[in-house]
Formats: C-alpha cells, structure tokens, sequence
C-alpha cells in the first residue's frame, strides 16, 4: 500500500473518532513548509474530493521575519499543484524572540513563546477572515513525544487533543494527522516527491523535542511492540489507572464535639436569588434572570453571551481588573453597539441574594447589591440601594467564600490554575473557606493605621 494511502486511513479514522470536519467548514491550514504541513495540505486537499462533505481549505504560512527566509519554492509548489499560498506578515515575532533571547541571556530563542504566538496570529487571521477552523500537522509520534516531555519537565501526564474548542474566540483547532506515524509521513512525500522547505528558524533541530525522540527511538529499539502501544495509550481511557483519584486525605484530628459546628456552618449558605442586567457587554437590554433552588443551567450556542453573566457576576462583586472579565479596560464592559445597535453610556448590574441564614452581617434578609459604570469613568455602589462603595462590598462577603477571587466562581480552568499555582497563591483561598480573611485585613488596616499616627507623632 502506498503511504499516502495509509495517511489518508489515518485522516479518516481520526475525522470519525473526533468529529473534526463538518460541512460547510472554512479551515486555514496552517504551513511551516516543513513535511507534516505539506502533506497535511495535500491529504486535506484529496479529502475534499471524496469526503462527501463540502468544505474548504485554505493553506497560509506565517512570515515571522527570521533571517534568510525565502518562500520561493513553497509558493512554486503550492501553484503546481493547483493551491494558492497565503503568505502572513508576522515580521515582529522573530525581534521580540530575539529581544527575549537576549535580555534573559538565553542560548536559544524561546520555542514555548514562539509557539503560543503563531497560534495567536493564525487564530487572528482565521478570525479577520471568517474562518472556522485551523488546521495543524502534528502527527501522532508528536502526540507521543509532547506526553514524554509533559511528564519529565511539567510533573503531569498530557499531551495536546485532536480536536481543540476556543470557545471565546469561535475557533476550533484540528489536528487531522493525529493518527499518522512520521514514518508514512516521510515515506508519503517522497513517493509524491515533495520537498520540505529548509528552516530558516535557528533552533531547528536542536530543541528538546529532538531529544526525545532519540528516548522514544532507543524504547522502540529494544522493544518492538512498545511503539504501537504509546499510540494505542492516548485512546485507551477504559485501562486509565493512576492515582489521583484514589487520595483519601486521613481528618481524625477533627473532634466529634466539632462535628456540630461543622454541621451547622454547612447549613449556612447564601443562595442567589436573580440577577438583572442592563448594558454589560452583550445585554444591551434588560434581562433579568431567576435563580431557582439547586442547579440552574445555562444552555445555548457559542457566542451567546453565557460566559457574560459569570462576568456580570464577577463585576457586581467589586472585581476590577479588566483581565479577569476578559476586557482590554474598565468602559469595554458598556455594551459597544452593533451594526443595527447604538452604544451604550451605561452598565447597570444587580444581584439579589437571600441572607435568611444570616451570614452576611447585615440585617436584612434579602439584599441585592448593584454596580453602575458610565462611560465617562463614574463608578457607583449599592447595597439595598443605599449608596456604598467596592470596598463596602468587598469587606460584606469577606470570609463567605463570595467574593470576587473566592472560591463560589469556578471558570473553565481555574481549577487547574489554582492546583498548579504556588503555594503562597493558594494560601487566599483556604484563608478565606476559614474565615479569616476579614480579621486579616482589619489587622493590615490597623497596622497602616499605627505607621500613619507613628509618622504624625
């Protein structure tokens, strides 16, 4: 069987495994000019042919302005074969590289950097040109090889997915070669005679990746069957066996005359009762959302604004940097108009929670707080609409595991962050869930206090 045989196999199975391509797909296939690029254009552009699906391909290559670097040839290629190439602009990734380099008196450029920064300028021309999806050519030896690194230098057992969902961006990533061996690969393009572009990238076969594979060729070496069984284990989920799922922390110094305390501090929560917002990010009307006992789910399309009220939340709650409410600054929460829509000068949210159990120090037994930001900068408070400040609302819900960094709001990741954060991070939150982040911040307003009558004296 020829090689380009097996690959196109192993694109199918992968497309059948994964779901990678629907119809009525766009997909830039991103082109180093290296050999797993290459073929993975030339295999997708087969596949369009006997797919039975309608979708369309577009090869682009990122010009990241490394020295000596000449796409005569690829662009030859590309025309001989009936493709045009999309040649990108990216000049400035190779200056700030070679900055980095040598500000940190690095021997290498940073590959780490260099990576996230081609996937950031291809997600941004996928997204200026309408396109849904990005097409890479990592191969399932890659795959093994990024599973070897992640657990000798990151301590974790992970490996990048076939098929990977950015759900903000309304970008998927595929990974159509995912089942192909480098062998096909390099057998494929010289039965179709295609010829790889030399690296004008100075760290090309000298990085740690090139190491490992010479690990992986030394096992595959001594034991034959070891090579089809590295691919059969990143599929093999049902023989997954490790141990994080097996740790029972030991509690006996808890006392069963602490167990009444303990009991009765669970039965103390507050439970949201609706939220109303007007004007934030993509709510330019009034909505208003009522939350019901247990479990209320959020259903809908990307896009449609449910990540928006997890930030609407998040903002009433007195956060202020603009990063973690996914803005560039403070007015880019002020819904910013569309084509049939004006902009607004207002952002209005209200959240109104039961205090019935009385853990918040307030008398009340429904409170709502609300948040008002104006275009010109004004920011304004609430609490039962009796004017306040954020530093009011931040001290109401200290030691309640509410506030804007506690641990009642858990995005997607934030669980992996806070696990493989320094300790010294952590430390907040199991501050906060023992309640004593308030007395903390007293004793520092105290201490400040003392140094301000200290330098008067």
């Amino acid at each position: 069987m020829k090689a380009i045989r097996r690959i196109l196999a192993s694109l199918r199975k992968a497309d059948t495994m994964f779901n990678l391509i629907q119809d009525g797909d766009t997909i830039v296939v991103g082109v180093s000019g290296g050999k797993d690029s290459l073929l993975l254009v030339y295999a997708l552009n087969l596949y369009t042919k006997f797919s039975q699906m309608n979708f369309k391909i577009v090869p682009v290559m990122l010009d990241l302005g490394f020295p000596n670097s000449d796409f005569t040839n690829i662009q030859k290629w590309f025309k001989d074969n009936g493709m045009e190439l999309v040649i990108e602009p990216c000049q400035d990734v190779y200056s700030i590289l070679k900055t980095y380099q040598d500000n940190h008196n690095e021997p290498k450029l940073p590959c780490s950097i260099c990576s996230r920064m081609k996937k950031a300028a291809i997600n941004k021309y996928c997204n200026e040109h309408g396109y849904n999806k990005a097409a890479f050519g990592h191969h399932a030896d890659d795959a093994i090889e990024t599973l070897l690194m992640n657990q000798i230098h990151g301590g974790r057992i992970a490996t990048f997915a076939p098929k990977m969902v950015l759900e903000r961006a309304q970008i998927t990533f595929i990974r159509p070669l995912i089942f192909a061996r480098e062998t096909d690969i390099i057998q494929a393009c010289k039965e179709l005679n295609i010829s790889p572009m030399k690296s004008p990238c100075p760290n090309d076969k000298i990085t740690e990746r090139e190491t490992t594979k010479e690990m992986l060729n030394d096992i595959y070496k001594n034991h034959k069957e070891s090579k089809d069984n590295y691919k059969y284990m990143l599929i093999n989920g049902d023989q997954l066996d490790l141990w994080y799922d097996k740790i029972e922390y030991k509690l006996n110094y808890i006392q069963k005359s602490d167990l009444k305390y303990y009991n009765s501090l669970a039965q103390k929560v507050i439970n949201n009762e609706n939220i109303n917002i007007f004007g934030f990010k993509s709510f330019a009307d009034r909505t208003h959302i009522d939350f019901s006992d247990g479990i209320t789910a959020l259903l809908g399309p990307n896009g449609c604004g449910k990540s928006n009220i997890v930030d609407a939340i998040k903002w009433v709650l007195a956060e202020n940097k603009a990063k973690n409410l996914r803005a560039t600054s403070k007015e880019d929460v002020i819904f910013n108009g569309t084509e049939r829509r004006s902009p607004l000068n207002v952002a209005e949210v209200t959240l109104t929670m039961s205090n019935e159990t009385g853990l918040l120090p307030l008398e009340e037994s429904e409170i709502a707080i609300k948040r008002r930001l104006y275009r010109n900068g004004d920011n304004e408070y609430f609490i039962n609409n009796k004017p306040a400040s954020g530093r009011d609302i931040l001290r109401l819900f200290m030691d309640t595991g509410v506030g804007k960094s506690a641990y009642s709001v858990m995005e997607q990741g934030k669980i992996d962050q806070i696990l493989s954060s320094k300790p010294e991070d952590r430390r907040y939150l199991f501050e906060e869930a023992a309640g004593i982040s308030k007395s903390k911040v007293e004793c520092q307003e105290a201490e400040r206090q003392l140094e301000i009558v200290r330098n008067n004296m």
